[in-house]
């Protein structure tokens, strides 16, 4: 029997347009997020894309297992999917490009929970000379 499970996701709060790109904002009851796409000079149609968690009230922090796994992971990731999702609306591009850096293992864990929240939007391609993803809007 296949279980159908619905998250309501965290709503953004605000978008910052900067000289390199957009921001977007939204909490949880625990955490603060910034979904961030930034202008890829090499391919303008797939911006980087990446996000950042804290402690509100506190600086922010590059993306940690251990923070967002604290939190409501499927909510926080499906808002990120979302915020994507809109951004690619409205700007056109064909794409996003991301990369983990780091602990092989952990950069594994990532790419596995992106697969699994975003494989319904998303497909992600893995540019091996690069070692950069890419994340293509279905």
């Amino acid at each position: 029997m296949r279980h159908l499970i619905t998250f309501e996701n965290y709503k953004y709060t605000k978008s910052v347009y900067t000289k390199d790109g957009r921001d977007y904002f939204f909490d949880s009851d625990k955490f603060s997020y910034k979904v961030s796409a930034c202008d890829n000079i090499n391919e303008p149609d797939y911006p980087f894309v990446g996000f950042k968690a804290r402690v509100l009230n506190d600086e922010y922090a590059f993306y940690d297992m251990s923070i967002i796994t604290n939190d409501d992971i499927y909510q926080v990731m499906n808002t990120i999917s979302d915020i994507l999702s809109y951004d690619y609306s409205v700007y056109k591009n064909k794409g996003y490009k991301f990369s983990f850096i780091g602990d092989k293992e952990k950069s594994k864990q990532r790419l596995n929970l992106y697969k699994r929240v975003f494989g319904d939007k998303w497909d992600i391609n893995y540019d091996e000379d690069n070692n950069q993803y890419y994340l293509i809007h279905k």
